[in-house]
């Protein structure tokens, strides 16, 4: 593709002049990267430089725009050329292109390759505070405290490595993992004591969340009452604190709440009733979670699938599977939101269906599944081939190659 551009300004970057950013490069980006790519490929030697080949564009008259050069950096270290991506293609911003095969390795398990090329950023000098996130993230990952511990405290001594409410809360969740509270705690004063600024509430908030994981309540109310008195709480705080109380099972506090949001906001917010009905059947008050979905219907608000779904869910996990499958026939009669049914709680349904004898509903409540896209084809295949076989609960059924396995009942 060739596009037309009226003005280049010339820059030197690598020993090599490039385009500055002012219009347009003749060639597209793609066909330039893509073209010195394949020039740097059929050198063949993984530690020579670059710049020869960046030179010779540039020499037949080509050009080179720093946007085309980081395009160039990020492919060469994907394709683990860090050599050439860090030596010579150093001047551009590298370090973001880096910074993602970071999280990339770090996401894949790969911590020996992570720390190879974290040590070639730090020799090159381009590590910057996402590059010691990243890394102390993925410490927490696989609970190596000692690693993690380690870090951090280079960090601390480290004026690259930027310490703030964030650091300290990743520290605090690598406590959490290993259930040392008391280290946790002590991570979260730390990192309440750095947070400032417009982020001030969202550290807060997930200050308040944490402390609610490891069973602070009285530090979750006074999380609370200092994001309140920053400023007036958004249906997001809402749904943090009312999730942090769901986790403390603080049955009155979560009402209050819910009784101070109903007064006070300014959108109606689905998530926040989906929050209590969940958290009124995880303490077994179902009489509650109809009884409100009754009072949000009656006052004109519109529910989509994703409820009936949640009280289906926590009827399954009561044992009551008469209710679950009443409450999962209307979940899949409706909108789901772009979400499929909880799977688990669905092919219990249908489980229970087939053992019953009521295979009509069974299949029913699957046509309504695949009439509203709320499962694949092969997943309703698989489920109603188990309806009609002779497959019985005693034996394993394993269902849409891995759409969900069907254990064996007790």
């Amino acid at each position: 593709m060739m596009l037309i551009r009226s003005k280049c300004k010339l820059v030197k970057m690598c020993g090599v002049s490039v385009c500055g950013s002012l219009g347009m490069c003749m060639y597209s980006t793609e066909s330039v990267v893509a073209s010195l790519e394949n020039g740097v490929f059929k050198n063949g030697d993984p530690l020579s430089s670059v710049s020869p080949i960046l030179n010779q564009w540039v020499e037949e008259g080509r050009e080179v725009t720093k946007l085309q050069l980081e395009d160039l950096a990020y492919r060469l270290t994907q394709s683990r050329r860090f050599t050439h991506a860090l030596q010579d293609l150093h001047p551009v911003n590298i370090t973001p292109c880096c910074n993602m095969m970071l999280e990339l390795y770090a996401k894949k398990g790969k911590y020996e390759k992570l720390d190879r090329l974290m040590q070639e950023m730090k020799e090159k000098d381009i590590c910057n505070a996402s590059t010691y996130t990243i890394r102390l993230n993925a410490y927490v990952v696989v609970t190596d405290i000692k690693g993690m511990e380690k870090l951090l405290m280079q960090m601390e001594a480290d004026p690259v490595a930027t310490v703030d409410w964030y650091t300290y809360m990743t520290a605090a969740n690598g406590y959490r993992r290993v259930h040392n509270f008391e280290k946790v705690a002590e991570m979260l004063k730390k990192s309440e004591h750095l947070a400032r600024g417009n982020t001030r509430r969202l550290a807060f908030e997930s200050i308040q969340t944490m402390y609610a994981i490891i069973g602070n309540k009285d530090e979750v109310y006074r999380l609370w009452n200092m994001c309140t008195s920053l400023k007036k709480p958004n249906n997001s705080s809402y749904i943090r604190m009312l999730s942090s109380l769901a986790k403390l099972d603080e049955i009155d506090g979560a009402e209050k709440i819910l009784e101070e949001w109903e007064s006070k906001y300014a959108n109606f917010d689905v998530r926040i009733p989906h929050l209590m009905i969940s958290a009124y059947c995880k303490w077994g008050q179902f009489d509650k979670a109809e009884a409100y979905i009754r009072r949000l219907l009656d006052g004109g608000k519109q529910l989509d699938g994703r409820t009936w779904d949640r009280l289906a869910c926590g009827y399954k996990a009561g044992n009551d599977m008469e209710k679950a499958v009443q409450a999962m026939k209307k979940a899949v009669s409706k909108n789901l939101g772009g979400r499929r049914p909880d799977p688990f709680t669905l092919v219990a349904c249908v489980k229970y269906l087939k053992e019953k004898g009521d295979l009509d509903l069974a299949l029913e409540i699957l046509k309504l599944c695949i009439e509203n896209s709320h499962i694949s084809v092969t997943s309703y295949g698989g489920l109603s081939s188990y309806v009609h076989s002779e497959t019985q609960g005693g034996k394993n059924c394993i269902i849409c190659k891995g759409f969900v396995k069907l254990f064996p009942g007790k």
